[in-house]
């Protein structure tokens, strides 16, 4: 009787798994459609809204000249007025969508949106 046996004799030349791929592939299927789609909604989302912009000194002073130094909603006189943007679009800063107002207007036409 022998003590050692060779290893080619213990471990076949060739060993075969019987696995079946078919899950595994409809999950690769699954993920790829569920990844195509979050990449369409990323395109599609909303862009974020640019980033606050004040007016410039050129327009505020135009406005200013415009309103005779007066408050656009009550006409006051104020010595310092606050500007608003009319169609409430904060990157639009057209001298037409400009308007000098004081505080008090300001805050009641700001809150007017908000409500």
């Amino acid at each position: 009787m022998e003590l050692f046996v060779s290893l080619s004799e213990r471990i076949p030349e060739r060993i075969t798994f019987n696995v079946n791929l078919d899950p595994l592939k409809e999950r690769a299927k699954k993920a790829w459609y569920w990844l195509e789609l979050y990449a369409q909604y990323v395109t599609r989302r909303k862009k974020k809204p640019e980033k606050r912009k004040d007016f410039s000194i050129s327009i505020k002073k135009a406005v200013l000249a415009r309103q005779l130094n007066r408050c656009g909603s009550c006409m006051s006189h104020y010595p310092r007025l606050q500007f608003h943007h009319k169609d409430r679009n904060h990157s639009n800063n057209s001298i037409s969508n400009c308007q000098a107002l004081c505080p008090n207007c300001h805050d009641m036409k700001s809150w007017k949106t908000k409500l």
